[in-house]
């Protein structure tokens, strides 16, 4: 699931967070792929999707703004403990 993160899904610039930025179950899953980056000690891969929350699309939208824009606040709290706890 991680490595597609990586790539740009459309030509807008998103990522499959934007994509999935209300989907608390996927957020939710998706968090605790990354712990376990953590746990094994990977942590600049980590750290690297932790910040994706954060991470523009061309228009300058992140994830993050897209879950304040849907006024989805369990997935901004999920977003924001993901920044909060970092590796």
């Amino acid at each position: 699931m991680l490595a597609f993160l990586r790539y740009r899904t459309d030509k807008e610039g998103n990522n499959i967070l934007h994509i999935f930025a209300t989907n608390e179950r996927f957020l939710q899953l998706y968090s605790k792929k990354v712990e376990t980056l953590v746990d094994d000690f990977d942590i600049s891969e980590a750290e690297m999707h932790y910040f994706s929350v954060v991470y523009p699309n061309n228009s300058g939208l992140t994830p993050l703004d897209f879950a304040i824009n849907q006024k989805s606040s369990r997935s901004i709290e999920i977003m924001l403990e993901m920044l909060s706890r970092g590796p």
